[in-house]
């Protein structure tokens, strides 16, 4: 039962992977009409490019921290491995609460009169 669903839920990401990748940039690209030379600018993407480039200098900062101290990089990725671990062994695990026993109950309303 879990593997069908799991089977499930990874064909969903591999076909939104798919369509994220390859349809929705062509369909972009067919839509959205081009600028012009001497179109104003669209103020939306006008401040998303700032917000996008204050997202870039911060990941460049980040990176060269890391860089510079590649040591402290390595304990913090061993750390962070032995926590998932320790996580991993202590979470309890399974699907269903263990109190399940395996009934549905379904209740329906309707008028007098109604047929079955």
């Amino acid at each position: 039962m879990q593997a069908k669903f799991a089977v499930v839920v990874t064909m969903a990401i591999a076909a939104s992977a798919f369509v994220s990748l390859t349809l929705t940039p062509m369909m972009a690209a067919k839509i959205l009409p081009r600028p012009t030379h001497g179109d104003r600018e669209n103020q939306v993407i006008v401040a998303f490019e700032r917000g996008f480039s204050v997202v870039t200098r911060g990941y460049d900062r980040t990176l060269r921290f890391s860089m510079r101290r590649q040591p402290l990089m390595l304990i913090l990725f061993f750390a962070t491995l032995a926590g998932t671990v320790w996580l991993l062994i202590v979470t309890p695990k399974g699907f269903f609460p263990q109190e399940d026993i395996g009934q549905l109950s379904v209740s329906t309303e309707a008028r007098q009169d109604i047929s079955i």
